[in-house]
């Protein structure tokens, strides 16, 4: 067997047998790869280990220092990313025009979009009192505000 078989899901390819079970079994369990420290979910283990590696290290691994601000990293290119956030910001490359917001990035901005500005039902409702949201995270946060 020396040739590659590629199996297609969602637009993605898979060149290895594990990968392939991984989706499968996220797509059977979203949250079999869901990070336990801020939820976010993966696609496979993989992903999920590198989220690991390079989102929630120890402050300790964290010795490199923003030039703008006090965020710590442990790996380069993320204060790289995080630099280039500092000065997109300064020349408010993105801007929101509904509301008047900048973005750092294409892709915040895209997102911030798609959360806010888009209507589509809200995937999220609070069982205390039924506000509801699209984001995990905030909805996340707004139940635990419940306990406080």
């Amino acid at each position: 067997h020396d040739k590659l078989a590629y199996i297609f899901c969602c637009n993605l390819k898979f060149s290895r047998k594990p990968r392939l079970v991984d989706h499968i079994q996220f797509h059977l369990n979203p949250s079999q790869f869901a990070c336990k420290i801020c939820s976010k979910q993966f696609g496979d283990r993989e992903a999920l280990k590198r989220h690991m590696r390079s989102m929630h290290v120890d402050e300790e691994e964290k010795t490199l220092q923003c030039s703008v601000c006090p965020k710590r990293f442990a790996q380069k290119r993320f204060l790289n990313l995080h630099e280039k956030y500092h000065r997109n910001l300064q020349e408010k490359k993105f801007h929101c025009e509904p509301c008047n917001r900048y973005f750092a990035y294409a892709s915040l901005l895209r997102h911030h979009n798609e959360e806010v500005h888009e209507n589509k039902p809200d995937k999220y409702v609070c069982h205390i009192c039924a506000k509801s949201y699209n984001i995990y995270t905030s909805y996340k946060s707004h139940v635990d505000s419940h306990d406080e």
